[in-house]
């Protein structure tokens, strides 16, 4: 293993968190345990800050029906556009509220950890993005981190998701402080944000509207059948391009 790139390692299985946890705990029985924690970190969270840029982009992952298969999304659209980034995902499966595995593990100390790794990066302008959760989540940490912009593809706004969504199992402990966005203090943020969603969708249209009584926010409605996935269908539409573009 001594001849291995710990950086090649990590990129092959960039998109399989569940073997880069067993290869940080081979790492740790070796007792490499710096090399063990750079891999285990990214279970979580991936940077690309090479850009010169002076924008900072943060995406947020959706959930995924296993665990062990969660890509960091959005990097493959992303590629051409010249900003620094940071890739979070959620192996957790709980809307960000456990917190980032082997990094932290509440929505406070998400935030207090990306607070520190802006702050060492130092961007003129701060964006969060993320689609279904991954747009919950960058809605509520660019609220937090109290973020220029926020892009948000279909985001849930409210947890628990009524049944027959089984949140409530998957939120037990959590910190309900942070369940319903509209309840934040928008009033004292910069942060704007927008939502796209498909009108056809109805949880997804509930969830955006709710958010419209507030000054920081504006929605892009769509006609797109019952559909979730609002950004596939932007891309299968030529439209999604020109939205990620917004973020240089």
């Amino acid at each position: 293993m001594s001849n291995l790139n710990v950086e090649e390692l990590v990129n092959f299985y960039l998109d399989c968190p569940g073997a880069l946890e067993s290869l940080g705990d081979i790492y740790e029985k070796a007792g490499r345990f710096c090399e063990a924690n750079q891999v285990k970190q990214s279970v979580s969270l991936h940077s690309d800050l090479d850009s010169c840029s002076s924008t900072l982009l943060i995406v947020f992952a959706s959930r995924n029906d296993d665990p062990r298969q969660i890509p960091f999304q959005f990097r493959k659209s992303l590629s051409q556009v010249d900003v620094k980034k940071m890739f979070i995902r959620d192996v957790h499966d709980a809307w960000y509220h456990k917190g980032l595995k082997n990094i932290v593990g509440s929505v406070e100390g998400v935030a207090s950890y990306l607070k520190k790794q802006v702050e060492q990066t130092n961007p003129k302008k701060l964006i969060t993005l993320g689609a279904s959760s991954g747009g919950y989540a960058a809605l509520l940490f660019g609220f937090l981190l109290n973020a220029d912009k926020t892009i948000a593809f279909s985001p849930q706004t409210k947890l628990p998701r009524p049944e027959p969504f089984l949140d409530r199992k998957l939120l037990v402990g959590c910190d309900s402080r942070y369940f319903d966005l509209l309840e934040l203090e928008w009033g004292k943020s910069k942060t704007t944000c927008d939502i796209h969603y498909s009108a056809n969708f109805n949880s997804d249209r509930d969830a955006a509207i709710r958010m419209n009584k507030l000054n920081n926010f504006k929605l892009f409605s769509y006609q797109a059948g019952e559909l979730h996935n609002i950004a596939k269908w932007l891309k299968t539409q030529g439209k999604l391009e020109s939205i990620l573009l917004e973020v240089r």
